[in-house]
């Protein structure tokens, strides 16, 4: 706030009522948008840090032990509404040693495994790859084989689910990816 206009309201003698009455309203909204602005820094620093706290073996072990998490969840555990969360996370990122990642990007869906652990989607989708990037090129996995291979890890997930996460990676068909 400029000190010329603090100084006047210091001496409100010295000023007419209608620039008194001015100066006052204007100091008001400047206040009142300081702290707004305030507010709006220590959610964003609450909602990263419930993140952080989170996904802490993400950062730690990298993308594969990236756990599901919603932004309800969030908005529960600092006792407020998912659509401040939800505002909150809208175009902001977050520099990590892992590289740079848009906050909705640590927001992902999972399943519980055979042992009762919860996986999230990307892990599965990360999982798929990994099969497909290392299966034998003359004779690819098929969505129903990538189903078997993802339950003898525990993983168990549907042959439809297997193929609409194969589509997201863009990862063609078993029949398209043979090589000869």
């Amino acid at each position: 706030m400029n000190d010329f206009y603090r100084k006047m309201l210091a001496n409100p003698s010295d000023i007419d009522r209608d620039t008194l009455e001015f100066l006052q309203n204007n100091f008001s909204k400047a206040v009142k948008l300081i702290k707004s602005i305030g507010d709006r820094k220590n959610t964003i620093y609450r909602v990263a840090s419930e993140i952080l706290s989170v996904q802490h073996d993400f950062f730690k072990d990298g993308p594969m032990h990236l756990k599901p998490l919603t932004q309800a969840d969030i908005a529960q555990k600092l006792g407020i509404h998912e659509s401040t969360v939800s505002r909150t996370v809208n175009g902001k990122f977050m520099d990590t040693p892992r590289g740079i990642y848009e906050f909705k990007y640590f927001f992902k869906s999972g399943m519980t495994n055979t042992k009762g652990l919860t996986v999230s989607s990307e892990s599965i989708k990360r999982m798929i790859r990994s099969i497909v990037e290392n299966e034998n090129k003359a004779a690819p996995y098929s969505d129903q084989d990538i189903t078997g291979i993802l339950s003898g890890k525990g993983i168990d997930i549907s042959r439809r689910t297997v193929a609409n996460y194969r589509g997201e990676l863009r990862i063609l068909r078993a029949n398209k990816r043979k090589r000869y």
